[in-house]
């Protein structure tokens, strides 16, 4: 696992391509007001749970960006392992959905399923509302 960015206040979990969709969020977020660590996996087999654990803001929330198919991914294991660890924590996590998913220009692709940095900043955002 690799941290590209430390911030206090949330932490975005991704793998592959979107970790540019990732860092241009935490960006976002900070013209916010938000702190936020991205962290990107370089494999998504033998999760480094301790570590990722060790990587999270101390309110425990950590948002998952995928592009898998709804449920297909690594949101679910990772909330369930680091629960043991710091039951805190909150794990949510967003992907493509469970629809069947259209092909074309990723730029567009990621704007339809909300996975732009700018859905992904106004997805944190609202989260992070839920909270209070």
């Amino acid at each position: 696992m690799v941290s590209h960015r430390e911030g206090k206040d949330v932490a975005i979990l991704t793998y592959g391509v979107l970790i540019n969709n990732a860092l241009k969020a935490a960006e976002l977020l900070a013209e916010t007001g938000v702190e936020t660590s991205v962290l990107r996996l370089l494999s998504v087999s033998d999760l480094p749970i301790d570590h990722i654990a060790k990587q999270l803001p101390a309110n425990g929330m950590l948002f998952v960006v995928e592009e898998v198919s709804g449920k297909c991914g690594i949101a679910q294991e990772l909330a369930y392992e680091l629960q043991k660890l710091r039951p805190d924590c909150k794990v949510v996590g967003t992907d493509l959905g469970k629809q069947y998913v259209c092909h074309g220009n990723l730029d567009t692709l990621y704007e339809h399923y909300g996975l732009s940095p700018e859905a992904i900043k106004t997805w944190i955002l609202e989260e992070q509302g839920s909270e209070n």
